[in-house]
């Protein structure tokens, strides 16, 4: 019964943290800009250089995906050509005082977004030397199509960072695939200026 109690209580304080999470944030207008990098490969490389106040972050678009953010809502969205797979990448609202991620939190948040959804693995996962819960999952979409995910939180300068990518459990491969050279890629500025990244290492 005392561990029953427990777990109520514990699911509470989560979604109580999700509800703080959605209230009294407005997000920070990103400004965009897309630049073609000269690294003398054969393959094209196409850099996302954002800007959100005073900070400043990259990131390599994953090959034959494109850009399509509302700077105004605070998230980038990436989608392929064949629409088979989108990538987000939202700022959340500030960093918890204690400056960790609580997996209970985002675990709690994922599922309110997506009520029905199984969540298929939890783990960690870093992004720009930080670690944070990630999240492997499906849902039913539209049509009862089965809808297969990948979702990071990690804290940083700029807030709590979401990546999400999706895609039909028949694209989940290309949509891991992609997701990795985002999040691999993903670099923040330390000094206000952008910098030149290698398209392998992010760095």
């Amino acid at each position: 019964m005392q561990r029953l109690r427990n777990i109520v209580l514990l699911l509470a304080a989560a979604s109580t943290a999700v509800s703080a999470l959605a209230q009294n944030y407005t997000p920070a207008p990103l400004g965009v800009v897309v630049q073609k990098e000269d690294l003398h490969f054969a393959e094209d490389f196409y850099r996302a250089l954002v800007t959100v106040g005073t900070n400043k972050f990259a990131f390599f678009l994953p090959e034959g995906f494109r850009l399509n953010n509302n700077p105004a809502d605070g998230s980038i969205k990436l989608i392929n050509r064949e629409g088979s797979c989108k990538i987000t990448f939202s700022i959340l609202g500030p960093v918890p005082e204690t400056g960790e991620l609580n997996p209970e939190t985002y675990r709690a948040l994922l599922l309110e977004q997506h009520p029905d959804a199984k969540i298929l693995v939890e783990s960690a996962r870093g992004v720009a030397g930080q670690n944070g819960p990630a999240f492997d999952l499906e849902w039913k979409g539209p049509s009862s199509i089965t809808q297969s995910a990948r979702v990071l939180f990690v804290a940083s300068p700029m807030g709590v960072l979401e990546f999400m990518a999706v895609s039909t459990p028949n694209n989940q491969a290309l949509m891991q695939n992609s997701f990795g050279r985002v999040t691999g890629s993903f670099w923040i500025s330390r000094d206000g200026k952008f910098e030149v990244l290698h398209p392998f290492t992010g760095s």
